[in-house]
């Protein structure tokens, strides 16, 4: 993959669950460099300026519609999944894009796809 192609991007949520896909970032980038992990929101606001496995906590979800870059895509690390649909709802309309990670370790069948439903 060339570099033109690698994504930025930021993980929602500083917690267990965003530490968990940064390690799947980390592990999927061994095998091809794909991601540029920018760092973390989150609205735990004593975290904001801090360093979680050396990335800066960038700020809360309200600093993604107000001073996010340009071209940088979304995983949402959050495991309530109440939570998690509330901010992907807060976020979809304005055409952030949330790609589909899975570990390099995961085989899928051909039968099955993984992704959001169209």
């Amino acid at each position: 993959m060339s570099n033109n192609k690698i994504k930025k991007i930021i993980i929602i949520g500083a917690g267990g669950f965003g530490r968990e896909i940064l390690w799947t970032l980390n592990d999927c980038n061994k095998i091809i460099k794909q991601y540029e992990i920018l760092g973390f929101v989150d609205d735990n606001m004593s975290l904001k300026n801090k360093k979680i496995h050396d990335l800066p906590v960038l700020g809360d979800i309200d600093w993604i519609l107000s001073s996010v870059p340009e071209n940088v895509s979304f995983i949402i690390g959050i495991g309530d999944s109440k939570i998690r649909k509330k901010i992907f709802y807060k976020l979809k309309d304005k055409n952030f894009e949330f790609p589909v990670i899975k570990h390099p370790s995961v085989y899928c069948s051909d039968s099955i796809t993984i992704g959001q439903e169209k």
